[in-house]
């Protein structure tokens, strides 16, 4: 299956794949039809997903639902509040979570805009257009993904 624009190629991963402790990942882009997309992909695979379309939305999903929620995927940039800030306030909730952010824009624009990917720590990065199987590939980097027995 082909996704628009944003995700390319998402056949389904070789091996079953599945979050420790606990299934829980939550969607944040502000592209509505991506954000459909990226969300039955992960449902798809057995992933629990809380969808947001902001940064505001996610932290306040990430607050009321901390203890099932190992990974929240953010769109770097997004209206009312980027995924940036939001992961912030996240880890005043819960130091443990790990991030996946996603964008559009290139890693130089991003440095000249002040953001710097790499000083965030338990957090991945993936460059639109991406396909599946790179997302599943940084969740397993992050240490979040076990080949299932």
């Amino acid at each position: 299956m082909i996704l628009k624009a944003n995700i390319i190629d998402t056949e389904r991963v070789e091996e079953p794949v599945h979050l420790e402790p606990c299934a829980g990942v939550i969607v944040a882009e502000d592209d509505a039809a991506f954000r459909f997309l990226l969300d039955e992909a992960l449902r798809e695979e057995g992933f629990e997903v809380l969808s947001a379309a902001n940064g505001g939305e996610a932290l306040e999903l990430y607050r009321k639902n901390a203890e099932k929620v190992s990974l929240a995927i953010l769109d770097v940039t997004m209206p009312d509040m980027d995924g940036l800030t939001a992961a912030t306030e996240m880890r005043k909730v819960d130091d443990n979570v790990f991030f996946l952010f996603t964008s559009g824009y290139e890693r130089e624009r991003l440095k000249e805009r002040g953001i710097n990917m790499e000083d965030i720590l338990n957090a991945d990065f993936l460059f639109k257009p991406f396909t599946f199987k790179d997302m599943i590939d940084r969740m397993r980097r992050l240490g979040l993904l076990l080949h299932q027995s």
